[in-house]
């Protein structure tokens, strides 16, 4: 009963019709495909050089100080970030913090800051279930990390 509705309502399309389903596994033709190199009638982009390291950064174009920006931006953001988790955490604003977190995390890990934004996974973590205590006590180990990672990008980026 569904196929016959879906066919009814799609007769312009050959694969919604009940014939096109008896035609299947005889000779009709099939529709043309793409060449091979072609995506949406445009050519693919090239692939990856062999052996292309897969953990640095690569230019994509005009935007050759984008990178740079991102780490300046970063910085600049860094003490206004951790305050705010740290406001947050003692005004007892679980879901502000948790914005706060999750914004420093991601703009973190974009960067390479693994060991900061594995701290900020685990006070995410413990936002809803850990103790003010707890929570405290991870936040001096995000702040401990986020000043590691400030002085390697400072240092990687000669800012």
């Amino acid at each position: 009963m569904l196929t016959d509705h879906f066919a009814t309502t799609r007769e312009d399309d050959p694969a919604g019709r009940l014939d096109a389903a008896e035609s299947v596994g005889t000779d009709a033709p099939l529709p043309a495909a793409e060449p091979v190199g072609i995506v949406g009638g445009h050519p693919a982009p090239a692939p990856a050089a062999a052996g292309a390291p897969d953990d640095q950064f690569v230019e994509l174009g005009p935007g050759a100080g984008a990178m740079d920006r991102f780490v300046v931006d970063y910085l600049q953001l860094l003490d206004g970030r951790l305050d705010s988790i740290s406001r947050c955490l003692a005004d007892c604003d679980i879901e502000g913090a948790r914005v706060a977190v999750l914004s420093l995390e991601s703009s973190s890990k974009m960067l390479g800051g693994t060991s900061l934004a594995a701290r900020l996974t685990e006070l995410r973590s413990q936002l809803d279930l850990g103790t003010t205590p707890q929570r405290n006590a991870l936040l001096s180990q995000v702040e401990v990390a986020a000043t590691a990672f400030r002085h390697e990008l400072q240092t990687s980026h000669r800012l």
